[in-house]
């Protein structure tokens, strides 16, 4: 049973003296089951579970001090002020052994707490607060010296010390010295110890310290299994973590919360967010409530897979469970929303952020400088890195790098090139990605000599030119044969390009997938001219192939973030081939141009065994119907310095974003007509028409999404008949969100649409009612929720 430490002491639980005090929220926004000492002799402490601290975007799940040892108090508990002797432990002048023989030697009161443990316990918890492992190491030798024998208490403590400093290795060392002395180990023991494993991602060894702790029979406690699980998911290995999962309930052992988030964020770092859905459904489903940080960890793992749709109604449902979003949730929300595209909700959740005065990070600001770059807002991003600078939050290179590639896409190489000399100026040093941004700038504003002098001064700096670096050059210097074609042979050297051609007995292919446009026109005039005609010269070799085809790409490489007038690697390939004369063999592959073979030999015997390239017409084709060269145009909006409040239109999904599969927009009907669907009318039960079914049959970890909306559809279309469809009504319950149509009626048929209606009723489930007319109207009556629309809504 808890107890509490002594009057200024912090207790813990575990058996022991002293009255229990009140709880109150530890270390970080999210401890829990710290007790102050309320008052009496204070014990010594014991597993203090549920400390979690958050760090910018990465969540620490620790089982919290697992060591024990509470008791910081005063002199009433161990007979000296243990603050004023750690301090002077932790002073370089000080020696350790001098000053505990003085403290030592005090009186009785101080001989007694050490001889029994409680004072060494103290100042080892100190030591780890502190995060000194020096003077801990010192204050274990000292005890060899003064002949107190050494505790399980004390080893997990020490232990402990090492977890907080990140020094795996020493804490298996004191576990060793455990078995070497006797010292029985307990859970605590090798729960730290994992932990302490878990901190340096060797799930390896966290994996055998678990296995150990099984075969000597220790108690199987979730703390142990949480840190495991924690470390699993930082060495990304999910399945593991997921094994760990499944042993510990087939152990018997009941999973907390800290292990359904340690959980979810394996998921998340395996971008596997439908597991992340599925484990929280399953949280709840076993009557635990997920806090803020499982909250947040299945956001970032929607964020992975942009399912922003999703990851809007798990913030909605995080505000109604009563747990308030964090920064973390926040960063996690607005990284979910600008990689999806969504960037004014982006931009909308940190206005709201800064109106609620909440402690907005660099992490904020880089996920709202992402937003920026998506919306073409260039002139925003500017006073986003004017603002970090007033708030005195430090700016790293990942903060200019996203606002160098804002300046790319916004075709400002001005002030990109201002932008390096300020981070020149703020001890920033511009890296390869910095360089790349800077490059490609200049390529679409047809700034050749200054992309060659940046991809020049990379090497002068000692700077990687990656293949990215190629691919940025070759678009700037794509016009200049030349120039071009001696970068590309460069390129195919250092093997950024050397895979690009593919020549069998039967077909020859070019794979321009992971090439910029630039970079792609140069390889294919090299491919015609050094793979394709050595070929056309040899009869018999040329007459066994069947097939020469150009990968251009078509699906995730190049559908994200479409370009204006249809521009891509596909138009750009079909053009050279025009401006050379070349026949293209009709297919229906998007991702693929074919050339006739027959039309490659008859043209290259016409031309004396060479292509012909029309590269003035080529450039102006370029000019008139491409992107190269043109700048965007968008409208610069500025937003408030000090934020705004929420805006509601962030969160409501419109039926042109919905971006759900058709299968996941189906419903499936029962009674009269079977299978409804959107589009397909609400029907009623019909005469003999029995009770229809639950609409689309989704996963249960779906069950909880404002986005989603769960609309059940009873019935099939006979004859008028009760159909049940309520779009997004919540109907609340005591602590259980019950997410599922609250009642609804509906009366006659028609074509049933998505309609984005947002009522909560909350008590009754069967409080909101929707009656079909023949005749449109939208009148609504506030005091029973009745929504008269056509069935045709």
């Amino acid at each position: 049973s808890p107890y509490g430490g002594g009057r200024g002491g912090r207790g813990g639980r575990g058996a022991g003296a002293g009255g229990r005090g009140s709880s109150y929220g530890g270390r970080g926004s999210y401890s829990q089951n710290r007790q102050h000492g309320g008052g009496g002799r204070g014990g010594r402490g014991g597993y203090d579970g549920g400390d979690r601290s958050y760090n910018a975007n990465s969540y620490d799940r620790r089982d919290g001090d697992i060591s024990g040892g509470g008791g910081d108090g005063d002199r009433v508990d161990v007979g000296f002020d243990v603050n004023e002797v750690a301090a002077q432990l932790c002073d370089r002048k000080a020696d350790a052994a001098i000053l505990l023989d003085e403290v030592f030697n005090r009186d009785q009161t101080t001989v007694d707490s050490f001889q029994s443990g409680r004072a060494i316990t103290s100042i080892l918890n100190k030591m780890k607060q502190y995060r000194n492992l020096p003077t801990a190491r010192s204050v274990w030798r000292w005890m060899d010296q003064a002949r107190i024998r050494k505790q399980t208490q004390h080893y997990n403590t020490i232990i402990s010390c090492c977890e907080r400093t990140r020094d795996w290795r020493s804490a298996l060392e004191y576990m060793k010295e455990m078995e070497q002395d006797g010292v029985e180990k307990n859970d605590v023991t090798f729960a730290t110890a994992i932990s302490a494993c878990e901190k340096d991602a060797n799930w390896e060894q966290a994996m055998a310290l678990l296995d150990q702790m099984e075969a000597e029979g220790c108690h199987l406690a979730p703390h142990a299994y949480n840190a495991c699980i924690s470390a699993c998911e930082k060495g990304m290995k999910a399945q593991l973590a997921m094994g760990i999962f499944e042993r510990m309930k087939t152990k018997g052992v009941t999973p907390n919360v800290v292990t359904y988030s340690a959980m979810i964020s394996a998921c998340e770092k395996a971008h596997q967010w439908k597991q992340a859905l599925s484990i929280l459904s399953e949280m709840k489903t076993g009557g635990i409530n997920p806090n803020v940080v499982a909250y947040s960890a299945c956001i970032s793992a929607l964020s992975k897979g942009q399912q922003w749709e999703k990851a809007l109604g798990i913030f909605r449902e995080l505000e109604q469970s009563g747990e308030k979003p964090t920064v973390v949730t926040y960063n996690s929300l607005m990284s979910c929303l600008e990689k999806s595209m969504q960037w004014q909700r982006a931009l909308n959740l940190f206005d709201e952020m800064k109106w609620n005065n909440m402690p907005v990070t660099v992490v904020s600001y880089g996920a709202a400088l992402m937003a920026c770059e998506k919306g073409l807002q260039w002139q925003q991003c500017l006073d986003y890195l004017d603002e970090m600078s007033e708030r005195n939050i430090t700016k790293n290179v990942i903060i200019f790098g996203s606002a160098m590639s804002c300046m790319e896409k916004c075709c400002r190489p001005d002030i990109s090139l201002k932008l390096m000399e300020r981070m020149r100026e703020e001890g920033v040093e511009p890296n390869t990605h910095i360089y790349n941004s800077a490059i490609t700038s200049c390529a679409r504003c047809d700034m050749t000599d200054k992309a060659l002098e940046l991809f020049e001064d990379m090497g002068k700096r000692g700077l990687k030119q990656d293949v990215v670096t190629f691919n940025a050059i070759l678009d700037a210097t794509c016009a200049r044969e030349d120039i071009a074609r001696k970068l590309f042979q460069e390129g195919i050297s250092k093997g950024y390009y050397s895979k690009l051609s593919r020549l069998g007995k039967e077909w020859l292919e070019l794979d321009l997938h992971f090439l910029s446009l630039g970079a792609g026109e140069v390889a294919l005039g090299w491919w015609l001219e050094e793979g394709i005609l050595p070929i056309l010269r040899e009869s018999d070799a040329l007459a066994e192939v069947k097939s020469i085809g150009i990968v251009t790409g078509y699906g995730r490489t190049r559908l994200r973030g479409e370009r204006d007038r249809g521009d891509g690697m596909r138009k750009r390939v079909q053009a050279q081939l025009q401006f050379m004369q070349i026949e293209e063999e009709d297919r229906p592959n998007k991702g693929r141009v074919h050339i006739l073979p027959k039309s490659l030999v008859e043209l290259a015997e016409a031309n004396n065994g060479r292509l012909k390239f029309d590269s003035v017409g080529y450039q102006r084709f370029k000019a008139e119907h491409t992107t190269a060269h043109s700048k965007p145009s968008a409208e610069q909006v500025r937003r408030p310095r000090n934020g705004a409040p929420r805006k509601e239109e962030t969160f409501i999904i419109l039926p042109d974003e919905d971006t759900r599969t058709e299968e996941e927009r189906e419903f499936r009907g029962g009674g009269g007509r079977g299978r409804g669907g959107r589009g397909r009318g609400r029907g009623g039960r019909g005469r003999g028409g029995r009770f229809g079914g639950r609409g689309y049959d989704r996963p249960s970890s779906y069950s909880s999404y404002d986005s989603d909306r769960q609309q059940r559809h009873h019935g099939g279309t006979g004859r008028g008949g009760r159909g049940h469809y309520d779009n997004i009504n919540r109907s609340h319950q005591g602590s259980s969100y019950d997410r599922r149509d609250s009642g609804g009626r509906g009366f006659g048929s028609g074509h049933q649409r998505d309609h984005y209606n947002r009522n909560d009723s909350h008590g009754n489930p069967q409080s909101s009612n929707h009656r079909g007319s023949d005749d449109y109207s939208n009148e609504r009556r506030d005091n029973n929720n009745d929504h008269y629309g056509s069935g045709s809504r």
